[in-house]
């Protein structure tokens, strides 16, 4: 089934980037990124359970992962807001934590998911509010808390130029996951999920040469 491949090569993807941030880039660079790689860790754990989902074929299984995929979404937020907020960390923790759960109360309690399998692709039939909502999340938080950290990456290595090419992998990576959610015919979730998975096979193999990339001095 394409919905099963897809997120588990997706999930496996983001594992793998996260993995190579904390063992290849930190390791070089000196940065702190614990919380961005746990981002992305949440994020594919997130598709892992929706590959087990799908594979499932059962309706209320899939609903549930979804809220769980949500929740870890959120979590990931947190941590990516976390990482680029250099103060008041525990002050943000509180009020991101209490939103989390106010935002899961609603989705729940008003627009609980109804997610469908077409042609062996899942197809999230979001509601416009929470597309919205998570839209929002992913171009007003992920995107600039990823530039903004492949800014202090390409900095530490002594390629500040390299940013602008981290930049365009990482919009290109942001419109992808937002017509990913969006998408309601197979076609444009096969698309979005292609593009995803292959803008970030580009950042894990950025992850693996920056040991090799020679700064400028």
């Amino acid at each position: 089934m394409l919905a099963i491949i897809g997120f588990l090569f997706s999930g496996f993807c983001f594992l793998a980037f996260a993995y190579t941030l904390r063992s290849v880039v930190m390791k070089k660079t000196g940065l702190d990124l614990n919380l961005f790689a746990l981002a992305f860790y949440a994020l594919g754990l997130a598709f892992l359970i929706w590959a087990v989902a799908a594979s499932t074929g059962q309706g209320d299984i899939l609903n549930l992962s979804v809220i769980i995929g949500e929740s870890l979404i959120l979590t990931s937020t947190i941590s990516l807001l976390l990482q680029v907020l250099g103060s008041n960390r525990q002050l943000w923790v509180v009020v991101a934590t209490a939103v989390s759960a106010a935002l899961l109360y609603i989705r729940v309690m008003y627009f609980y998911p109804s997610p469908v399998i077409t042609d062996g692709v899942v197809v999230f039939n979001i509601p416009a509010p929470v597309l919205t909502l998570l839209g929002g999340i992913i171009v007003g938080i992920w995107l600039p808390a990823c530039i903004n950290v492949a800014r202090s990456v390409t900095s530490a290595i002594g390629q500040p130029a390299m940013a602008r090419t981290y930049a365009a992998v990482y919009s290109t990576a942001a419109l992808a996951a937002i017509f990913f959610i969006s998408a309601r015919k197979p076609f444009t979730v096969i698309l979005s999920f292609t593009t995803l998975t292959i803008m970030f096979a580009l950042l894990i193999s950025s992850n693996l040469i920056i040991p090799h990339v020679k700064g400028r001095h």
